[in-house]
């Protein structure tokens, strides 16, 4: 949780949010893939990450804050929630807003996960791996790093 500095500022951004449905839109002007940023620290920082770890908790960068309502602009605070890397690409191709069609988790059985994890030791790259098994570098990343993710 931030100070009392922030929770000022995160009140002022709730109440000056435009109510679209259950939504509170950051009024600031989107800049990169629809997501509205604010100021922190001399830091751009995206404006839904900026509210919830004011109200929450900091969180490290390789945590992401996700949007159950999927409206990049949402500031609301029971919209938002966090999660890893794999969790944001899974919640992304089960509301299909993903680009690559191909890219699909579930195809990580425990067989490919043991190969992946042999093909990493021997050096080659998580894209290179990506595109073989046709899925997204995060998700290798996930599936091969030590205390990374298992197959469920």
């Amino acid at each position: 949780m931030l100070g009392e500095p922030e929770r000022r500022y995160v009140n002022w951004l709730l109440q000056k949010a435009t109510k679209n449905g259950d939504c509170l839109e950051c009024h600031f002007v989107p800049i990169s893939a629809g997501y509205s940023y604010v100021r922190h620290e001399g830091k751009r920082v995206r404006a839904h990450r900026f509210v919830w770890q004011t109200l929450n908790y900091e969180i490290e960068s390789d945590v992401f804050v996700l949007h159950r309502c999927d409206n990049p602009r949402c500031i609301n605070p029971a919209h938002l929630f966090i999660g890893s890397a794999a969790d944001n690409t899974e919640d992304m191709l089960k509301k299909g807003r993903h680009t690559y069609k191909h890219f699909d988790t579930r195809k990580v059985t425990p067989e490919v996960q043991e190969e992946m994890k042999a093909l990493r030791a021997k050096g080659y790259s998580a894209p290179y791996i990506a595109n073989k098994f046709k899925l997204s570098a995060g998700t290798v990343y996930d599936y091969t790093s030590k205390g990374g993710r298992k197959y469920e």
